[in-house]
């Protein structure tokens, strides 16, 4: 066996070197790749259930302007006038009977 000098001893830590830069250039890229990957695939998934929502709203709005063609909603009632006549009524103030002419008639304490 030859004897190891220093010279080869510095050529085998160079290439020994280079392997492990080469290797850890590779895992690296590896790496970035499957990160890649992973991005592309979350990325597919958001525009697939963008395209969903966009598509189930507008089947909803459809399926409601059809809903109100066949089914019309009924027409509001007649309002109705109630007629309070001028002995009737309450002098209180926010009664749903309130009578103005009462409350004016009423006597108040100013002071």
């Amino acid at each position: 066996m030859p004897p190891i000098t220093a010279e080869a001893n510095r050529k085998q830590r160079l290439e020994r070197a280079a392997e492990i830069e080469r290797r850890s250039r590779e895992i690296e890229l590896r790496d970035l790749q499957s990160r890649v990957r992973s991005q592309q695939v979350w990325q597919t998934g958001v525009q697939s259930a963008v395209r969903n929502t966009v598509a189930y709203r507008n089947r909803q709005t459809l399926m409601n302007e059809l809903e109100a063609m066949i089914n019309p909603p009924p027409p509001a009632p007649e309002p109705t006038v109630v007629y309070v006549e001028a002995a009737e009524g309450s002098d209180q103030l926010g009664t749903p009977d309130f009578n103005p002419k009462l409350w004016m008639q009423k006597s108040r304490s100013w002071f």
